[in-house]
């Protein structure tokens, strides 16, 4: 079987298991069955959409509709709520696709930031020139290739020195650093030099 077969599978697991516990405890706990019935089917709901992305968010949410409608709400057994149930159902759906849609987001947002970042990353890393992130003390975070064979030094011993113990010419200005807000890297500054200067 595929990785990406077994992928989808554990995801589909995970949507059932998400609505059966939300299920059990809520049919164990009397306050949640009578007064909440909705609530912990929010956090599966939740769970799958985390899990699994948008569209297992949306099989959980019609999942716990039908297992709430049939084993929760009145008249039990049975896929035909009252008035009142119908629009406890409707709320529950408008929430949960709220849940989905925002969490769904989010992991837009996160991938989006992973790719710009490696991205970033593969072109420092592979720039000609030595290319070096500091703090606003001149502190060094980061050193791409370039600058570490300009010092001779490897990246974990250039990390944490001073430019200016390197360069010590050199001292950290607003003339030679730019604003910090057009910074790659929050509250830190950025510096290049064509290494073949530095020599």
């Amino acid at each position: 079987m595929k990785s990406g077969s077994i992928t989808s599978s554990l995801r589909y697991i995970v949507v059932v298991l998400s609505v059966a516990t939300a299920l059990i405890f809520t049919l164990q706990v009397d306050l949640l069955e009578h007064r909440t019935p909705f609530a912990l089917f929010f956090a599966a709901v939740m769970l799958s959409a985390w899990y699994g992305g948008q569209n297992f968010g949306l099989a959980t949410i019609l999942l716990s509709v039908l297992v709430t409608d049939y084993f929760i709400l009145p008249p039990l057994y049975s896929f035909a709520p009252g008035s009142i149930n119908f629009l406890e159902e409707s709320v529950f759906i408008a929430v949960a696709l709220l849940i989905v849609s925002l969490t769904s987001a989010h992991q837009r947002s996160e991938k989006s930031l992973r790719e710009s970042e490696e991205r970033h990353r593969v072109i420092t890393q592979t720039a000609s020139d030595g290319i070096v992130t500091l703090d606003e003390a001149g502190t060094i975070l980061f050193a791409n290739r370039a600058m570490q064979t300009v010092f001779g030094y490897p990246y974990k011993e250039l990390v944490g020195q001073t430019l200016a113990r390197l360069i010590p010419d050199f001292q950290p200005t607003k003339q030679n650093l730019p604003d910090p807000q057009t910074s790659v890297i929050a509250n830190s500054l950025e510096w290049r030099g064509a290494a073949q200067g530095w020599a």
